[in-house]
């Protein structure tokens, strides 16, 4: 069953994990028309979402870990947000937005940060970032971004122990060209792996119990023929595309960095979060598309109560916090993939 989720309101049943919530809006309705989605709809209760707090007599949190160290490169850091307790925690690894080419690990979205004090640790990764040499050569583009984030999994995998944390509850999260790195290390586990991977780390599975996805793109040889002068701009480089020209990207390679290709039926649980005003990065081509291609490779059914896969169509642009999206649903759905409880 696809799951889709309204930000203006939410019907909080006592088994959340199953309830089928209406979008509403006219922008919606024409995203939805032609995709044939059988959506049972449900009642609309206003929601506040709310934040959840540390327990009392706990010790302060959260305990953070800065720059620690997953790779020989300076790029391959990240920083280690722990809750209170003894754990084992499940964890949540972050890969930050900035159009595969700005941003690092220390901006994390607050919708994230909260879920510390619901008992989930949270790790912020960076990864090499693509850009350009001198004479105008490509650098550290696909798939370098992605070998980073293989071995950032692998890496916390490995090491969780150290901080407590549960190596069978990781769920990959990011934003936008983060969203993209966190669907295709979840959708191709082991497919990107850097040469000089250390033969300890090519032993620790990158699998992912889950996976959530903030305003992602997710076909990229549909966005490369969109008419987007930022979104060309930042998939050229991600891309290497020739003359910095996304539209001259080859067809192969356009396929080969879309987490689409690699849905199959061993794609985990998924949260899936677009805004419906979003010209960068369109809920119609690449959310709503990406939910239904999932659900089909999961094997499910749109009737199915047992289904993992949330598309939250918040009322919001690229950039979405706790102002325009339902935070609420995503801990739900966070909580029913993870399970409890928690440290």
């Amino acid at each position: 069953m696809l799951r889709v989720s309204s930000s203006i309101g939410v019907a909080m049943g006592a088994n959340r994990r199953n309830v089928l919530r209406r979008t509403t809006g006219p922008t919606l309705r024409r995203a939805l028309n032609g995709l044939a989605l059988a959506l049972t709809v449900s009642a609309l209760a206003l929601a506040v979402p709310a934040c959840g707090a540390p327990g009392v007599g706990t010790t302060p949190t959260p305990r953070v870990l800065r720059g620690v160290a997953y790779g020989p490169l300076a790029a391959q850091t990240l920083d280690i947000r722990l809750p209170a307790g003894s754990g084992p925690f499940p964890v949540i690894v972050y890969l930050h937005s900035g159009g595969w080419t700005t941003g690092d690990h220390r901006y994390v979205p607050d919708f994230l940060l909260d879920q510390v004090a619901r008992g989930f640790a949270v790790v912020s990764a960076d990864y090499r970032l693509a850009g350009t040499a001198a004479d105008g050569t490509p650098v550290r583009d696909f798939p370098t971004p992605d070998e980073d984030v293989d071995r950032a999994v692998r890496f916390v995998r490995a090491h969780a122990g150290d901080w407590s944390i549960d190596p069978n509850r990781i769920v990959l999260a990011g934003a936008s060209a983060g969203g993209q790195l966190a669907l295709l290390a979840a959708t191709a586990p082991g497919r990107f792996v850097a040469a000089d991977l250390p033969a300890t780390l090519r032993a620790v599975s990158p699998a992912v119990q889950g996976v959530m996805a903030f305003v992602a793109p997710s076909d990229l040889s549909t966005m490369a023929g969109e008419d987007n002068e930022m979104a060309q701009d930042s998939l050229a480089a991600y891309l290497g595309c020739p003359a910095g020209d996304a539209h001259r990207c080859s067809p192969e390679r356009l396929e080969a960095a879309s987490p689409t290709t690699y849905l199959g039926t061993g794609a985990p649980p998924a949260y899936l979060a677009y805004g419906l005003t979003d010209t960068l990065v369109p809920a119609a081509t690449q959310g709503i598309p990406l939910a239904v291609q999932w659900v089909a490779a999961r094997g499910e059914t749109l009737t199915d109560p047992g289904a993992d896969v949330v598309l939250e169509l918040a009322h919001a642009g690229h950039n979405l916090d706790l102002t325009n999206f339902d935070h609420t649903t995503m801990e739900a759905w966070l909580d029913a993939v993870t399970g409890a409880p928690r440290g």
